[in-house]
């Protein structure tokens, strides 16, 4: 007999689960990669649009592959950035420190499932 289509699936979704736990060192390399690029006295418009994306992307990403605390860390660095937008350069020293902690604090989780 066949395998039942319950079964397969449930290990098509497993297989998919393991391989993004398994991104998660090249997605921290990526994070540090672009935390130094951005992580500068004066601002970077492109180091901070790159640094949004990837959060986003991670975000959406963690969150369907059910790893929600992952998520929310990464929607957190995402929101400081858009709000960095908003402010302007003047406000980059107090936002710089804010998503050191949050750029830390993702890395360590990343860090921790792998």
């Amino acid at each position: 007999m066949g395998t039942k289509p319950s079964n397969t699936l449930e290990a098509q979704l497993e297989a998919l689960n393991r391989a993004y736990r398994q991104s998660f060192p090249d997605k921290r390399q990526s994070l540090q990669t672009l935390w130094r690029a951005l992580d500068a006295p004066e601002p970077d418009a492109d180091a901070a649009q790159q640094l949004h994306r990837f959060a986003h992307q991670l975000s959406g990403s963690a969150g369907s592959y059910g790893y929600a605390d992952l998520g929310e860390l990464a929607a957190g660095i995402e929101l400081t950035l858009a709000h960095q937008a908003r402010r302007g350069p003047k406000a980059w020293a107090r936002t710089r420190l804010r998503l050191e902690r949050q750029v830390t604090a993702l890395s360590a989780a990343l860090a921790e499932l792998a």
